[in-house]
């Protein structure tokens, strides 16, 4: 579940956007996808039950790698 949300917020990423703001926006498709399924406050208080990713960015833009 998480590497297709991620996935998905990737694509609509600004070519000028900065690492911090991918990492923004990432975090905030998890979180609208928290609240669609409406366990945003259940998930809030269970850590160790959040989904988890990795992902490794290249920016051609900025000629970055963002891990």
């Amino acid at each position: 579940m998480a590497a297709i949300i991620i996935s998905e917020a990737v694509k609509e990423l600004p070519k000028e956007a900065t690492c911090w703001e991918a990492v923004e926006a990432l975090t905030v498709s998890v979180v609208r996808c928290y609240r669609s399924y409406g366990i945003y406050e259940e998930i809030r208080n269970k850590p160790d039950e959040r989904i988890t990713a990795a992902v490794i960015i290249y920016s051609n833009h900025r000629k970055e790698v963002w891990m």
